[in-house]
């Protein structure tokens, strides 16, 4: 159902106008927009946000960590009709889960709504996008599935968006997260993404199930790249201006293929049901009860 975000009242059915006060939200760069107080506000450069949805195809990250959660979200989940990705960004893995599970309506949120032009080009009609905030979303028991992908990181009250995402799924319905994993990989890469922190593995389990998730399953991708990228941040990563380097997205074709065939074999324990003790991302997929 939708959710009024000024009197609370829930409602079914278009346009977005509450039945109740006949409050409609307002347009911002012709996405409706549900935290227009949010728009702009923050250090996070949003002219980046072309240049990054160009660059993220020939990253030695992006390509192989979309394979897996495409894996994850078909394996783990059937008969999705309703679909809500939360900070889609320019929309690289909403593309990928839309090309492998068509007929799925399908909904993008950012909190900048600059990116959601990307997004709505690369997913060709395929989506509808709206701007809010995470923390307080616009829907009550609406969604099959709700996907969240390095974004909860980004966010100071972590346990408090989970629980909202939680609000927001059907009875019954699933969560797919990913976030950064180990703090000792802390370094500029973080602090140029916004990142409040990076996660243990018991510590990501703690706050999902405190969110009151159960979870179907917790486990890690990137373990055989983990000691390139500890290299890479403690040792050889210098500052950098330009966002794309600080993010490790600019690196040689060659280096690329390499580190992007070393993650395609790291998951073929994982699609076996193996869990790694270290890697540099962590992947949860839970259940509202």
């Amino acid at each position: 159902m939708k959710r009024c975000l000024k009197c609370d009242t829930l409602f079914e059915g278009e346009p977005w106008t509450c039945v109740a006060c006949g409050y409609i939200p307002e347009k911002i760069n012709g996405y409706l927009s549900f935290a227009p107080d949010l728009t702009g506000i923050s250090a996070f450069d949003v002219h980046s946000f072309k240049d990054l949805g160009e660059t993220l195809d020939n990253s030695f990250w992006f390509p192989p960590r979309n394979r897996l959660i495409t894996w994850a979200f078909k394996k783990y989940f059937s008969n999705v009709k309703e679909y809500l990705e939360i900070g889609c960004g320019t929309g690289y893995v909403l593309k990928g889960i839309s090309d492998c599970n068509p007929g799925m309506n399908i909904t993008g949120t950012d909190i900048f709504s600059e990116a959601l032009p990307t997004a709505e080009e690369r997913l060709a009609g395929k989506a509808n996008f709206i701007q809010t905030n995470a923390l307080h979303l616009p829907f009550r028991d609406e969604f099959d599935v709700i996907g969240a992908f390095d974004v909860i990181e980004h966010i100071e009250e972590d346990v408090m968006a989970m629980h909202e995402l939680y609000k927001a799924l059907k009875p019954g319905g699933s969560v797919l997260i990913t976030v950064p994993r180990h703090m000792f990989l802390w370094s500029d890469v973080d602090t140029t993404a916004h990142h409040k922190r990076r996660y243990g593995s018991a510590e990501f389990r703690r706050k999902v199930e405190e969110a009151g998730f159960s979870i179907t399953r917790l486990f890690s991708f990137g373990m055989l790249t983990l000691p390139i990228q500890y290299l890479s941040r403690k040792l050889l990563l210098k500052k950098s201006e330009k966002h794309s380097d600080v993010l490790e997205l600019n690196m040689s074709p060659i280096t690329s293929f390499i580190l992007e065939k070393l993650m395609d074999i790291d998951q073929i324990p994982i699609k076996l049901g193996i869990n790694y003790p270290f890697a540099g991302s962590l992947v949860v997929v839970a259940k509202k009860v």
